[in-house]
C-alpha cells in the first residue's frame, strides 16, 4: 500500500570562502536548509475507536492513491547557519583556533484545522543560537600533546502564539551556557594514554503557561562534570588494544522538562516533567583489533550505567479537539546497557572481500525505544583502477534485525488504562525479526580536468514487509518497500591564472 502523505520537498544551498596561510587562516561559511515534509496521514486519527483499530490493524487506516502532493498534516523547516573559523599558529608546538556560529532555525507544523485555518500553522518555533568557542592545541614535551579550550552558547526560543492560536508545545526560553575542558595525551613506544576533564554550566529561564494560561518563570541551573581516561596498547604489530572509561552528566533539555501538547511530526502528545534531574552515567568501552594477511577481526564490548536515565514512557490514549493520539511522558530511572560490536573481514580473492558485522545490545528489561540486535553480512568487489574507470565497487549486503525481546509488554486493554498506572508498557508488542537484502554499485569516471561519479543503491530488494521497532510510526504502518536511488556527481576545476 501507499504510505499516504509522506512526500518530501527540499532545497538547500551553501557557500564557503577561505584564506589559508602557513601560520594563519580564516574561513566563512553560510548554509540554508529549506524542507517541507508530509506526515503520515494514518497517524492523525479523529477518534479513539479508530485509533485503537489503527494500532491493532495490519494496514494504515488511511490509504490514498499515489501522489507527490503534500497535504496537512505536514511540517516546514527553515534552517540558516553562518559560521566563521580562524586559526593562528604561534609555533610548530602551539595553535589557537576560534569559531563563532549563528543558527536561525524555524519550524512550522500544520494540522487539519476547521474554519479555513489549515494554512495557519499549529506550531511555530523560532530558535536563535549563538556559539563562541576557542581552543589551544600544544605540544609541551617530546611525548606529550594537549588541548584546552572554552565554549559558550546563548539560545532564545520563541513561539508565535498569535499566529498559531494554540498552546505552546515547548515554552519560550532563554539558555546561557559555557564550558571549559582540558585534554592531555601521551604517546610513547607501544603505549598511548589520554586524560580529559570538562566542566559545563547552564542557566535556563523558561516562560511556562499552564492549562489555565497562568504564567510561571522557573529558573534552572545545572553544573555538569565529565572525565575520561583512555589507553591504547600495541603489543604486536598486528594487534591493537584500546580501553576507555568515562563519567559524564547531561542536564534535561527544555522539551524533557516542559513539553505539553501535540507533536505533529511524532503523531503523539508529549508531556515533560519539571522535576527531572541531570542524567549521570559511567561508560567503559574496550576494543581489540587484529590484522593478519587476509584477515581482520575487531571486537568492541561496552558497559553503560545510568542514574536518572531520561526517556519517553507511554501513558495513555487521549482524545482532543484535534483528534485521538497516544500520550508519552518523559520519566527517568536507573538503567544499564551491555553491548558488543564485532566485525570480521576476509579477503577471499584479490578485489573480493567478505565481511560480517554484529551489533548486540542488552538493556534493563522493560525499557522502551532500545535498538534490537542486528547482523550484517556483505560481499564487496572493488577495483581502484579498471581500464578507464576508477574506484569501481559492487556490494551486496544481507541485514538481519532481531525482535526486541526485552521491550515492555503490550497492554491488553488500552481503552481503560488506570490513571495511577506507572509501569512500563507499550501500545503494541515489539514487531518481529526481519531480513533485508541490499545492493549498491558505483565508480568514478575521469574526464579532462574533471570527473564524474555515479552510484546505484537498491534497498529492500525483495520488497519485504516489516516494521522498525525504533520508528514510532510502527503503530500505524509498515516501513518502506523497495527503494531505488541513482546518484550522479560532477566535479570540475577552473584555472584562474
Amino acid at each position: 500500500y501507499t504510505l499516504s502523505n509522506t512526500g518530501l520537498n527540499e532545497l538547500n544551498f551553501s557557500a564557503a570562502l577561505g584564506l589559508t596561510r602557513k601560520k594563519y587562516g580564516i574561513e566563512l561559511f553560510y548554509s540554508r536548509f529549506d524542507t517541507e515534509i508530509g506526515i503520515l496521514a494514518a497517524a492523525h486519527i479523529g477518534n479513539t475507536t479508530d485509533l485503537y483499530n489503527a494500532i491493532r490493524s495490519g494496514e494504515p487506516a488511511i490509504i490514498r492513491d499515489f501522489t507527490y502532493e503534500i497535504l496537512n498534516p505536514r511540517q516546514r523547516v527553515f534552517h540558516q547557519l553562518f559560521k566563521t573559523e580562524a586559526f593562528w599558529k604561534f609555533s610548530d608546538e602551539a595553535e589557537l583556533k576560534v569559531r563563532y556560529g549563528l543558527q536561525i532555525n524555524q519550524r512550522q507544523e500544520y494540522d487539519i484545522r476547521r474554519g479555513g485555518r489549515s494554512e495557519r500553522p499549529s506550531l511555530d518555533l523560532q530558535l536563535l543560537t549563538h556559539t563562541l568557542d576557542a581552543s589551544l592545541e600544544y605540544s609541551h614535551h617530546q611525548f606529550w600533546k594537549g588541548k584546552m579550550g572554552i565554549q559558550s552558547m546563548y539560545q532564545d526560543n520563541y513561539n508565535d502564539v498569535g499566529l498559531t492560536g494554540t498552546r505552546r508545545l515547548i515554552p519560550d526560553y532563554e539558555k546561557v551556557g559555557g564550558g571549559i575542558f582540558w585534554i592531555e595525551r601521551l604517546i610513547k613506544g607501544k603505549w598511548e594514554a589520554e586524560l580529559g576533564l570538562r566542566y559545563d554550566y547552564n542557566h535556563l529561564r523558561s516562560y511556562v503557561f499552564d492549562r489555565e494560561n497562568t504564567l510561571s518563570i522557573p529558573l534552572r541551573n545545572f553544573h555538569n562534570f565529565a572525565s575520561n581516561v583512555g589507553f591504547i596498547y600495541h603489543p604486536k604489530e598486528n594487534l591493537t588494544l584500546r580501553s576507555n572509561l568515562g563519567f559524564s552528566q547531561r542536564n534535561p533539555q527544555v522539551n524533557e522538562l516542559y513539553s505539553s501538547g501535540l507533536h505533529h511530526a511524532a503523531a503523539a502528545i508529549e508531556e515533560g516533567d519539571a522535576t527531572l534531574s541531570a542524567e549521570k552515567s559511567i561508560k567503559w568501552v574496550g576494543q581489540a583489533t587484529w590484522v593478519k594477511k587476509r584477515w581482520m577481526l575487531e571486537l568492541s564490548p561496552y558497559i553503560h550505567h545510568f542514574d536518572n536515565y531520561i526517556y519517553l514512557q507511554p501513558r495513555e490514549i487521549a482524545l482532543t479537539i484535534r483528534g485521538a493520539f497516544p500520550v508519552f511522558q518523559y520519566v527517568q530511572q536507573q538503567a544499564d546497557f551491555l553491548g558488543l560490536d564485532a566485525m570480521l573481514r576476509y579477503e577471499l580473492l584479490p578485489h573480493l572481500t567478505l565481511q560480517s558485522e554484529i551489533s548486540y545490545l542488552s538493556a534493563t528489561r522493560g525499557l522502551i525505544w532500545i535498538n534490537p540486535s542486528q547482523t550484517k553480512h556483505s560481499i564487496r568487489y572493488e577495483r581502484p583502477i579498471w581500464g578507464k574507470v576508477k574506484d569501481f565497487f559492487a556490494k551486496i549486503e544481507l541485514v538481519q534485525v532481531s525482535r526486541q525481546n526485552r521491550a515492555p509488554d503490550a497492554i491488553e486493554n488500552i481503552e481503560n488504562i488506570p490513571e495511577d498506572f506507572t509501569d512500563n508498557f507499550d501500545f503494541v508488542a515489539a514487531p518481529g525479526a526481519y531480513h533485508l537484502l541490499q545492493f549498491s554499485v558505483g565508480s568514478r569516471i575521469p574526464l579532462k580536468n574533471t570527473s564524474l561519479t555515479w552510484g546505484l543503491e537498491i534497498e529492500n530488494i525483495f520488497n519485504t514487509t516489516y516494521r522498525n521497532y525504533m520508528n514510532r510510526y510502527r503503530y500505524f504502518a509498515d516501513e518502506m518497500g523497495r527503494n531505488i536511488t541513482l546518484r550522479f556527481r560532477y566535479y570540475f576545476e577552473t584555472n584562474l591564472d
